[in-house]
């Protein structure tokens, strides 16, 4: 159970154990599955997921990355190593940016300034029917803009810059 990790084994290792019992359970199993595989063929080496998971705990790549990348792992014709993850990550710019929040609010501010009539929809009405799906695509207009790759934003933290903007 990772809960009760031996003594001695904080809370990122019960993170990590979390993490690498996800990606295994879910992530590559239905990739297994939809390739026809069974678990004891895996295409994955435990070293490249270990590199993985490392970038992701460490908050360098989010969660979509992630996936992403370890589909492209299990595809290869030849077995990533560890140090070709990082090398991925590298050439296609997909570390997260470390940004303030000011400058997440200076992102979401742009995208509200492009997009005044949905502002207007979504503060008259704050609370009504459809403003999640409203935020979102906001969202979806940060994470997608200016150039940037798939994953180098934190969506909760576009979100929250996007509610601050709209004042809800």
């Amino acid at each position: 159970m990772l809960a009760s990790l031996p003594p001695g084994h904080g809370p990122a290792a019960v993170a990590a154990s979390r993490a690498a019992a996800n990606f295994a359970l879910h992530d590559i199993g239905a990739l297994q599955t939809t390739h026809g595989l069974p678990f004891s063929n895996m295409r994955v080496p435990a070293p490249t997921l270990a590199a993985l998971l490392a970038l992701l705990l460490a908050g360098e790549i989010t969660a979509p990355t992630a996936k992403a990348l370890l589909a492209r792992a299990f595809v290869a014709d030849e077995p990533w190593a560890p140090a070709d993850v990082a090398s991925v990550v590298d050439a296609e710019g997909l570390r997260v940016v470390a940004l303030s929040d000011a400058e997440y609010d200076g992102l979401a501010d742009k995208a509200l300034r492009e997009n005044e009539g949905m502002c207007a929809k979504i503060r008259a009405e704050p609370g009504g029917r459809g403003v999640q799906g409203k935020v979102m695509w906001f969202v979806g207009r940060v994470m997608q803009g200016e150039g940037r790759g798939p994953g180098v934003l934190r969506p909760e933290r576009v979100e929250k810059a996007v509610r601050r903007g709209l004042g809800i």
